[in-house]
């Protein structure tokens, strides 16, 4: 039984170190061409399985393997918990002063007096890469007029959460999705309610 129990969680934990390879390297692939990404996609499973594999043969000797493998496991669990579930991770109210203090941000591309390195900087700060490359695509800039915001809704999903915000100045709602992007909570777009 213990033999078992004990192949179960090493078959985990190879899995769990597979994955989290596996992550790290897909993040690196989506840069890629289709037939560049094939051949990266290869190679970075092939490494992955390899050191997973080595992980797990040097744990084979240590005396608390076992234990070594379970927090191992729970560990990289959390983490893509964290990943795919990073709204849950944090309160109502911090949501709301993030979006806020982007929204505020974002009322800087208001000034004229801009120049264009200027403006990529305010841009890359408040929006996802897709975003920004797409506005750079369109060879335009958003003139968002959201001054004096005032946040009437947070919604959370997987992995970004969406802000209902109402502009005094104006009787026009928005819905504002913002999505986590290296490490900071970026507008990764918006719709006009009306």
């Amino acid at each position: 039984m213990k033999a078992g129990i004990t192949g179960l969680v090493r078959d985990i934990f190879i899995i769990c170190v597979f994955f989290l390879c596996m992550f790290y390297g897909f993040m690196e692939v989506v840069h890629f061409n289709f037939i560049a990404s094939c051949f990266v996609l290869l190679f970075v499973s092939t490494l992955a399985i390899v050191i997973s594999r080595y992980i797990d043969h040097q744990l084979q000797d240590y005396r608390f393997a076992m234990p070594a493998r379970l927090l191992t496991i729970v560990a990289i669990l959390v983490f893509f918990s964290y990943q795919i579930f990073t709204p849950y991770f944090y309160s109502t109210s911090s949501l709301e002063t993030e979006a806020k203090d982007q929204i505020e941000y974002l009322s800087l591309l208001q000034d004229d007096t801009l120049d264009q390195a200027e403006q990529n900087i305010i841009m890359e700060h408040t929006f996802t890469a897709d975003m920004v490359q797409t506005f750079a695509m369109m060879k335009q800039v958003p003139r968002l007029d959201w001054t004096e915001p005032v946040l009437e809704q947070v919604n959370r999903k997987m992995n970004q959460f969406d802000v209902t915000i109402h502009v005094n100045h104006s009787d026009e709602k928005f819905i504002i999705t913002f999505k986590r992007e290296a490490g900071v909570f970026k507008v990764d777009g918006w719709l006009t309610m009306p």
